[in-house]
């Protein structure tokens, strides 16, 4: 029986060692895009790659992160990766565009989530890694080999398409200005158009060019205007029996008299005859 002992120890042991690699201790990110949980990079290099990832990750959507681990807790470095990668939980939610730049003693890997492996492909990373990464970590530039590789990271993975874009024209107000200052100068060469195309106006007949220019009657000088003389007022029947004999006589040439109420010669200035037959009078005028 003393098999089966040994052989429950070592399946316990067994046991316990997977239960203990099941719950690795990860570093703690907070709000950081560079985790040196090693302490390998300084400071100042650590500041300046943390910020220029960090405006590359509200650029893009994409969660970048740079991490340094002082050891791997009995797991392979891709295996702790992918925990890693699923603990920090980078990437959007349903895009899974998350990426870790992982450099752990004597190992360095780049693990990409599936919404990022179109651009960053296994091996375009391997690439990374053997031509920027590996080369910069054996002359002992672990700062520079971690800012190299994460700006090849972010080049491969930021698209065209996904290039942030200029701010945009302010075309409206350059349309608004153009419209304040040739609006007015359009306004009058319409017009002015529109007032050579009119049809010109009816000629005038010939009575209304005639009588254009005639003034009316009311509109004349008073200098030119005709009055008809005042009637002679009498005051009596004397009066007038007086001024007939005064007409009578200025008028007469044979120089006759005036007797019994009626002339003596037909040149007196009355017509005896002719005042009932309505002679012509067609040609008379003022």
């Amino acid at each position: 029986m003393r098999w089966l002992g040994a052989f429950l120890s070592s399946l316990i042991c067994l046991v316990t060692a997977q239960a203990g690699a099941a719950a690795p201790s990860f570093p703690d990110r907070g709000r950081s895009a560079v985790v040196d949980a090693a302490g390998v990079i300084p400071d100042t290099a650590e500041a300046q790659l943390n910020a220029r990832i960090v405006a590359w990750n509200r650029g893009t959507g994409h969660q970048l992160a740079v991490a340094t681990v002082p050891d791997l807790q009995g797991y392979a470095i891709q295996d702790y990766g992918y925990r890693l990668l699923r603990h920090w939980g980078l990437g959007r939610a349903g895009a899974n565009d998350g990426a870790i730049l992982l450099l752990a003693p004597h190992e360095v890997r780049i693990e990409v989530g599936y919404g990022l492996e179109g651009a960053l492909t296994d091996a375009l990373t391997h690439q990374i890694i053997a031509e920027t990464i590996q080369p910069a970590l054996r002359r002992g530039d672990i700062a520079g080999a971690l800012a190299a590789g994460a700006d090849r990271i972010m080049t491969a993975a930021m698209p065209p398409d996904e290039a942030p874009t200029p701010p945009p024209f302010p075309l409206g107000f350059f349309l608004f200005l153009a419209l304040l200052v040739f609006g007015p100068i359009f306004w009058w060469w319409w017009a002015r158009r529109q007032r050579r195309l009119a049809p010109p106006p009816p000629e005038k007949t010939r009575d209304e060019r005639r009588y254009a220019t005639v003034p009316r009657a009311e509109n004349r000088p008073k200098s030119e205007q005709w009055s008809a003389p005042a009637p002679t007022a009498y005051s009596s029947g004397s009066d007038a029996l007086a001024s007939l004999r005064e007409r009578a006589q200025r008028d007469s040439s044979s120089g006759d008299s005036y007797d019994g109420g009626s002339y003596g010669s037909s040149d007196s200035g009355f017509d005896s005859g002719g005042g009932s037959a309505g002679g012509g009078g067609a040609d008379g005028n003022y």
